[in-house]
């Protein structure tokens, strides 16, 4: 039960603590970290799918001595996928940790809604993360329906709807692997 623990043994509520105008310093650089953040992991899906796309279409030319594969694959757009997902992983995880600590720092009630935030990160991420690394095979099996397909269910210039479709599954993701940031956030700025 360690949400009742936390909850149990968090601090109770009382009147805030500590200077305002810190507080919103705090605020507003972590509100510019967290819109550089997210701008910085879109951008990067953006180009990370072109380039597999790229790779895909022109695989690399083989050093002397090597076997050219026929093609890639799904192979680049894996490497993409995983690239991505761990680097929302790498950049959210720190962001909310501030985030919990600007709102520890606030009051006493706000520390038991961090101390909650981190269980639930615990209980729920768990989940999320079994969940979040199926990604990867279900675009490998969307990638080879798109690319077997023949006739009348043959989809024109198909690298490129598949690239489209990877961005967007990326997009999606870094939705909701924002979501708790975009919570903490808005408490910050209404307390």
């Amino acid at each position: 039960m360690p949400l009742f623990t936390a909850l149990k043994d968090a601090p109770q509520p009382s009147a805030a603590t500590g200077d305002p105008a810190k507080a919103a310093a705090t605020l507003q650089a972590t509100a510019g970290a967290a819109a550089r953040l997210r701008s910085a992991l879109a951008r990067a899906i953006a180009e990370e799918t072109a380039a597999a796309t790229v790779e895909f279409r022109a695989p690399p030319v083989p050093l002397p001595g090597e076997v050219k594969e026929a093609t890639p694959g799904f192979a680049p757009y894996r490497r993409c996928v995983l690239a991505r997902q761990s680097a929302m992983a790498a950049g959210i995880a720190p962001l909310r940790g501030r985030l919990r600590m600007a709102l520890s720092a606030r009051s006493p009630a706000l520390a038991r809604l961090a101390t909650v935030d981190t269980v639930l990160e615990q209980v729920i991420g768990n989940q999320e993360h079994r969940l979040l690394a199926g990604i990867p095979k279900l675009l490998e099996k969307r990638f080879r329906q798109l690319r077997d397909a023949s006739g009348e269910d043959a989809v024109a210039d198909w690298p490129l709807v598949f690239q489209q479709e990877v961005q967007s599954v990326l997009l999606a993701e870094l939705d909701l692997r924002w979501q708790p940031i975009e919570g903490l956030m808005k408490t910050l700025r209404n307390n």
